[in-house]
């Protein structure tokens, strides 16, 4: 549940709302002169991705996630860092409107590429781990008792690699059926 709801949060929520954003925020982060040099330093790609990436992987540490999961300021941390990585990762490519977005047609389309493939680590991980990498979640009640803390770590892994490439896929596909005229 964790892994699709962190799914929803990078992958669909933050570029829905980016798209979604009321024109007056976009004329808003283009104000000032200030505001313009912030949003072209996190837009762009080399560092909006790196950031991002350093942030998913932090939020998938077990030394940062066992502590702070405890507690309801701690798993709101790991949630307004999903939030953050997601906002980074779609800003290049999405910016709210009438921002013109940094990348576009085929470089945008290798950025979405890479995006895809920059979090798979994390994932493999997680697949991969002899044990569950969780204490939090192995000393978690179990709701089918056959569903132990490695298998239901397996599935978040399969989740965080599939559902969230496939939204990224997706966008890929949109963008290229767009930049082909169709």
């Amino acid at each position: 549940a964790q892994m699709v709801r962190q799914v929803l949060i990078v992958m669909i929520a933050c570029p829905l709302m980016l798209y979604g954003s009321p024109p007056a925020l976009g004329e808003w982060l283009d104000a000032t002169p200030m505001r313009r040099r912030i949003v072209r330093i996190i837009t762009t790609p080399l560092v909006s991705l790196p950031i991002a990436v350093a942030l998913l992987f932090a939020v998938s540490a077990p030394v940062l996630v066992d502590p702070l999961i405890k507690t309801q300021l701690g798993s709101f941390a790991l949630d307004i860092a999903w939030i953050s990585a997601g906002f980074l990762i779609w800003l290049p490519v999405q910016p709210p409107t009438p921002m013109v977005p940094r990348l576009r047609g085929p470089i945008a389309i290798i950025y979405l590429i890479g995006v895809s493939v920059a979090p798979l680590p994390v994932a493999f991980f997680m697949t991969w781990a002899p044990t569950p990498i969780y204490a939090v979640y192995e000393l978690a009640p179990r709701v089918f008792p056959t569903f132990d803390a490695q298998s239901d770590q397996e599935l978040a892994a399969a989740i965080f690699q599939v559902a969230g490439g496939l939204v990224i896929w997706v966008q890929i596909a949109v963008r290229f059926v767009r930049m082909a005229g169709g």
